[in-house]
């Protein structure tokens, strides 16, 4: 278990969420994204950012 505490009293996370999503590809990278919402270490968002871009799942991926 996790709890961020921040100035805000309640925080809409699905909205952060789309937020980020808008801004990738504008000020923040995929792998970025990944990172932060998936927990993902740098160089595994990295490979995985560059296998979406290339429209396949690397290797390791469920999805």
């Amino acid at each position: 278990m996790r709890v961020q505490y921040d100035d805000s009293i309640i925080q809409d996370t699905a909205a952060e969420k789309a937020q980020d999503m808008a801004e990738v590809g504008v000020t923040m990278n995929a792998w970025e994204h990944r990172t932060k919402w998936y927990g993902e270490d740098e160089k595994t968002a990295k490979a995985r950012a560059r296998g979406l871009a290339k429209g396949k799942a690397p290797k390791g991926d469920d999805a």
